[in-house]
């Protein structure tokens, strides 16, 4: 039995570790020098980490990568926008959720982002940026 939980649970570590991002490091110059690796040790003398989402080769996937390189194009959320320019004309694009509340005062809604990130509307109009 634990032999089997053990192997369960390598599965799923090794799935986890090729799904959806990646990290490269690169040296002062540019140069790519460990990838899709989680390393361990005194990484000080590399110039950065990325954080690289990559897509699957599928029509799925091409068809997302089209859309985010094409959302990395438009400008950011500016206070006062309506929510149809929020979509359609910045870099935020579709939410991944709306939380919305309506009380006395009118309706007010989150917009739920990737990495923590939320737009706030009251009365359709933006308010807040979180990031």
């Amino acid at each position: 039995m634990k032999v089997i939980l053990v192997g369960i649970l390598i599965s799923l570590l090794a799935l986890n570790a090729n799904a959806g991002n990646m990290y490269v490091y690169k040296d002062k110059g540019g140069q790519v020098i460990l990838n899709n690796i989680n390393p361990s040790g005194d990484f000080d003398k590399f110039s950065e980490k990325v954080k690289v989402t990559y897509y699957e080769d599928t029509d799925e996937g091409k068809q997302e990568a089209a859309y985010q390189a094409q959302l990395a194009k438009k400008p950011a959320a500016a206070i006062g926008m309506t929510k149809e320019q929020v979509r359609n004309k910045t870099n935020w694009g579709e939410p991944n959720d709306i939380n919305t509340t309506t009380n006395k005062y009118g309706t007010h809604e989150q917009w739920v982002y990737d990495d923590y990130q939320y737009l706030y509307f009251d009365n359709g109009k933006l308010t807040t940026i979180q990031q």
